[in-house]
């Protein structure tokens, strides 16, 4: 009896954890479609959150929430030389 009050307990601890982190930030923040023309534009306003554009130091696009209407991408790069790493983006519309 006192195993399954246990087990209860767990499971509304992971329910919770998930729905306060929901409303605390885990969920990705909106983001318009990322137009990156050159390695000028890896600029936080076209997403990057860190990184210097090296090898050993990619600049990095991540947890965003990207909704493409009206265009035919999420996220547009082209002509640049600079190293970056895409991770945990979400594309709606595509």
């Amino acid at each position: 009896m006192n195993t399954m009050y246990g087990k209860g307990k767990f499971i509304w601890l992971v329910v919770g954890a998930m729905i306060l982190g929901a409303f605390w930030g885990w969920a990705k923040e909106k983001h318009a479609p990322i137009v990156i023309l050159s390695d000028r534009d890896f600029t936080p306003e076209n997403g990057v959150i860190g990184g210097s554009g090296t090898v050993q130091d990619p600049y990095v696009i991540a947890g965003w929430k990207i909704d493409r209407v009206g265009v035919p991408y999420g996220i547009y790069i082209r002509a640049t030389t600079a190293y970056f790493l895409i991770k945990d983006v979400e594309i709606c519309g595509a």
